[in-house]
């Protein structure tokens, strides 16, 4: 209906049943030079890890690469050593998580794009530029039943997780906690947020008012001079002061 044409599809995927972890892969260099080859043996070597015999390997991202404990390698191809060292970052799931994803993949037909991808790799991958994961940065994607964290340092994924926490527990919590119907406690927390100005700012000359005068009475005599009005200082109690 729309009579456009898919040519990229990423379906993400979430749930308690995501895992990840860290591994390492270590393979000698043939040749005394790194080839495409090697990178793929230390990948493989790196994929051996034990996973429940239900699961699958969703992703297996490259963290860095490491030639004779020279770490911080991104490119290794072509660079002379004796020993390769990958770390890469290894998300797994149910297998049967993944059997719908890639249907609707088929049914889609597109040209190119993945049939499915973990929730947070895809959501980072929508929202953060490479300059944000060299520098460092964690996501967060609050969805109904969790929510997924992703961290990013040195340009590379270094820790994700789930949560059992999002919205649905929230909405389901707020009728007991205030005492209201399930559908207005979602739509209070669907309300925007409003930023809430204290009056003293609207009283004391903030909003172009002249100040308020006064007369001493010790000195009656003298003209009335303008009230000085100052935010009040924040008061501590006496026990609490380190």
């Amino acid at each position: 209906m729309a009579d456009c044409k898919i040519r990229s599809v990423t379906i993400g995927i979430s749930g308690n049943h995501i895992s990840s972890r860290n591994s390492q892969g270590v393979v000698k260099i043939k040749d005394g030079e790194v080839t495409q080859a090697d990178i793929e043996r230390a990948k493989e070597t790196a994929k051996a890890v034990n996973i429940p015999p239900d699961h699958q390997v969703l992703h297996t991202v490259v963290q860095e690469y490491i030639i004779d404990n020279q770490p911080g390698v991104r490119e290794p191809i072509g660079m002379s050593g004796i020993r390769l060292d990958t770390r890469v970052h290894i998300i797994t799931g149910a297998a049967t998580a993944f059997a719908k994803p890639a249907k609707m993949h088929r049914a889609l037909r597109p040209e190119s794009g993945r049939s499915g991808a973990a929730a947070r790799l895809a959501s980072a991958d929508a929202v953060l530029t490479e300059d944000e994961k060299e520098l460092g940065v964690c996501v967060l994607d609050i969805g109904g039943g969790t929510t997924d964290i992703a961290v990013y340092t040195n340009g590379a994924i270094r820790h994700t997780a789930v949560i059992p926490i999002a919205g649905d527990l929230i909405t389901a919590t707020s009728p007991r906690r205030c005492a209201r119907p399930s559908g207005a406690a979602e739509r209070i927390k669907n309300l925007p947020r409003r930023r809430h100005r204290p009056s003293r700012y609207r009283r004391f000359g903030r909003n172009g008012r002249s100040p308020q005068r006064w007369r001493s009475s010790a000195a009656p005599d003298r003209p009335p001079r303008a009230r000085q009005h100052h935010r009040p200082a924040r008061r501590r109690n006496f026990w609490n002061w380190h």
